[in-house]
């Protein structure tokens, strides 16, 4: 078997003649040197300070880039906020005075365009997410009260919102009614007598009927397990609660006023 160690290795640049090669012939193990070009500039390390440094420069740069678009960010996210309320502050001014109007004329047909339309618009500015679902049905037909119903299926509107996988989050009932109308309803629930009665008052109808409507979007398969975020939109006020499937657990109450 050759041995390979005893072999000089020799490198000679194409434009340098033999004789000039000695210098540059080494044996394994040895040094190697460079030929040196004479329109090279030469290269120099940069010290180690120097280094960090510009290290540090930099990073001050980004950091400097990173606040200043956060900062961008930031007011042009607090723009946005402050137009969208000026937009919802100019939308209640409208509909106050269209709701007053219509209270003035009793004009049932009236609030209930109005009411419906105040919620249209409001639910508008969350980019379609929303859509409408139809009027709140009545009783089932099993039901004793069944055709006995306080509340006509044309005075609700119900608008759900999904989340990604096509399933119900979110439920709003707008109601063509004001507070006052359920004023003695309501203060008994609101006092913890959960067992209202839905042939007597016309809250009580409200959740009853709405709990038909769940267990509808249940046997439909339109429920993911877990909570169910609802909203009861009124004239006037705005009841926002979490229905668990059971038990009803108020959140709190809205006023337009």
């Amino acid at each position: 078997m050759r041995n390979f160690h005893r072999f000089r290795i020799c490198l000679r640049p194409a434009s340098q003649p033999w004789p000039h090669l000695r210098s540059q012939c080494f044996r394994r193990g040895a040094s190697r040197s460079f030929y040196h070009q004479p329109n090279q500039s030469p290269y120099y390390q940069k010290p180690k300070t120097r280094i960090i440094r510009d290290m540090a420069f930099g990073s001050a740069l980004t950091l400097a880039a990173f606040f200043a678009y956060s900062s961008y960010s930031y007011r042009k996210a607090l723009k946005a906020l402050e137009a969208e309320a000026d937009e919802t502050r100019g939308v209640y001014k409208e509909f106050a005075g269209r709701f007053a109007e219509a209270r003035e004329a009793k004009d049932h047909d009236r609030l209930r365009e109005v009411t419906f339309e105040f919620s249209r618009r409001l639910l508008s500015k969350h980019g379609g997410v929303i859509s409408e679902a139809g009027p709140l049905p009545p009783y089932p037909e099993e039901d004793e009260l069944h055709g006995k119903e306080k509340i006509p299926p044309e005075d609700t509107l119900m608008f759900v919102e999904k989340d990604e996988g096509r399933f119900i989050t979110v439920a709003q009932v707008s109601v063509n009614l004001e507070l006052e109308e359920l004023d003695n309803d309501w203060k008994r629930y609101a006092d913890g007598a959960v067992d209202v009665n839905p042939a007597h008052d016309k809250l009580g109808e409200l959740l009853t009927r709405f709990e038909y409507q769940v267990e509808f979007w249940r046997k439909q398969e339109r429920l993911r397990g877990g909570e169910l975020f609802v909203v009861f939109a009124l004239r006037d006020k705005y009841w926002t609660f979490r229905y668990a499937y059971d038990p009803w657990d108020s959140v709190g109450v809205t006023s337009f006023d």
